[in-house]
Formats: C-alpha cells, sequence, structure tokens
C-alpha cells in the first residue's frame, strides 16, 4: 500500500472512530500517536519517499497528526 493510501486510510479511521468509554479513547490514542503507533510507523516510511514527495506527503502527514489530535481532543470533552 502506498503512503498516501495509508495516510488516507488512517484518517478515515480517525474520522470514524465511536469509542465506548474513556479506556477506548486512549487505546486508540497509544495506538495511534504513540511512540510505536501508526503515525510513528508513517513517519518512518516517509523517510524513504523521494525529495520532490516530501512537500505534499509532510503535508498531508501534519494534518492527519492534527486531526488525530482534534478528534481525540473532541472525544475526551464528551
Amino acid at each position: 500500500m502506498a503512503l498516501i493510501e495509508k495516510i488516507n486510510d488512517l484518517l478515515a479511521r480517525i474520522e470514524a472512530f465511536t469509542p465506548a468509554n474513556a479506556a477506548e479513547i486512549e487505546d486508540f490514542r497509544v495506538k495511534i500517536l504513540g511512540r510505536k503507533g501508526e503515525l510513528n510507523d508513517i513517519l518512518e516510511e516517509f523517510k524513504t519517499v523521494p525529495s520532490e514527495e516530501k512537500r505534499v506527503l509532510g503535508q498531508k502527514i501534519n494534518a492527519l497528526k492534527q486531526a488525530a489530535q482534534a478528534r481525540i481532543n473532541e472525544l475526551k470533552a464528551t
């Protein structure tokens, strides 16, 4: 799966995530944003991207991270 597809897939799962309780929110946060999380895997793969693709993919990765954090904050607030 191409990196852009992984980014889009993860973004879709973040937007669709509906936890049953606070523990699920924390588990989700660790799974996505933790040191061994999916975002970190994407960042590792990003290192191998050709220079001409880095700007666009880097922006998408930053937007993904912001969306993940915003969704987690939104869920914690409810």
